[in-house]
């Protein structure tokens, strides 16, 4: 074991002392620059204002793409994000940022977490009222940033069509109901 950590130099040894950081090297640069666009919309406000008022912490660890998990037992989040930012867009990160305080909130909603030990005959019933809550949440935020930041809109919108949430944001927008919402979604997650 000693041979192989020597052949990694360094990074072996960091690895071996559990000294090696995770930390994306610019991250305070990346949760500042997602905050303030956040800011700029009435929801992204509130979940910003429910993030600091339940004590949330946040951190940004590098990763090979955006995503993030949350601890609902430690109050935390962690946004996964390349280590070359250029590659990543700033309204990715900042939905990433908003999506998982959202899924921190939903310990108090009711909203149950997907996971194993949950019965197969009531896990798509779990699994759906999950991803509903993210991508109405999503959908709320990126039609404030339509109503009011113009500028950064387009952005958002490419980002839905990208996650392939578009015809669930249409339907969202044109005021469908939640029951409708909901099979839209089932269509988007079992095809």
């Amino acid at each position: 074991m000693n041979d192989m950590l020597k052949q990694f130099g360094d990074t072996g040894a960091a690895i071996a002392s559990g000294a090696m950081s995770y930390a994306h090297p610019l991250a305070d640069a990346i949760i500042s620059e997602c905050t303030t666009l956040l800011a700029k919309v009435p929801e992204g406000a509130r979940l910003l204002s429910y993030k600091q008022s339940k004590g949330i912490t946040v951190e940004i660890i590098t990763g090979k793409k955006v995503d993030w998990q949350v601890n609902h037992e430690q109050n935390k989040a962690a946004i996964f994000c390349p280590s070359n930012t250029k590659a990543v867009d700033i309204q990715e990160m900042t939905l990433a940022l908003a999506m998982s305080i959202r899924e921190i909130e939903h310990k108090e909603l009711g909203i149950i977490q997907p996971n194993l030990q949950i019965p197969a005959d009531h896990s798509q019933k779990v699994l759906v009222d999950y991803f509903l809550d993210l991508n109405m949440e999503m959908c709320r935020i990126v039609t404030e940033f339509e109503n009011g930041d113009a500028d950064n809109f387009p952005k958002f919108l490419d980002l839905v069509k990208k996650l392939g949430q578009y015809e669930f944001y249409r339907d969202y927008v044109a005021g469908k109901s939640q029951q409708e919402l909901w099979e839209t979604l089932k269509k988007t997650l079992t095809n």
